[in-house]
């Protein structure tokens, strides 16, 4: 993987991790709808990141729908592999 592309996931994903954390306090805040936009912005910059960690350069769609259909399989199989050799420990 190019060191830009790597950069560029780890940009999306950080994005991510910020609007993760922020859906809880609006929650908490009984703004509801709010925390619901974070959580859809969370998952839509997670899978962003997944993208162009698979080297995906032009992301032009904010559909959650079309972002995992353009999704390739073998990350999703790696991380599955680091989740349940990490259940095993």
């Amino acid at each position: 993987m190019a060191c830009g592309k790597r950069g560029e996931a780890g940009r999306w994903l950080r994005q991510n991790e910020g609007n993760l954390a922020s859906a809880p306090v609006s929650t908490r805040g009984a703004k509801y709808d709010w925390a619901c936009i974070q959580a859809q912005q969370a998952a839509e910059k997670a899978v962003k990141s997944l993208l162009h960690a698979a080297g995906h350069w032009k992301i032009l769609t904010n559909s959650l729908y079309e972002l995992l259909q353009e999704s390739p399989t073998w990350p999703v199989s790696r991380l599955e592999k680091v989740y349940l050799d990490s259940r095993q420990k």
